[in-house]
């Protein structure tokens, strides 16, 4: 037990500087899962320009200006 404790203090599990940032497509999947298309628009316009054939993206940024009310 005090083992296990132990661990989780030295490897900052609780969200300790040894946590992993977000990569963009982590972030915009977070926001549109909270509803913010505005704020993931930039992110997966980013992304679509790096990768336009990633489908993944194309269709999480339909998905963000949906709900960023941004769709013409």
């Amino acid at each position: 037990m005090r083992r296990a404790l132990l661990l989780l203090i030295l490897c900052g599990c609780a969200g300790g500087p040894f946590v992993a940032a977000l990569t963009k497509r982590e972030q915009a999947t977070v926001l549109l899962q909270r509803g913010d298309g505005a704020a993931a628009t930039p992110l997966l316009e980013d992304l679509h320009a790096e990768a336009p054939g990633d489908l993944f993206v194309a269709r999480a940024l339909a998905e963000a200006h949906v709900k960023g009310g941004t769709t013409e």
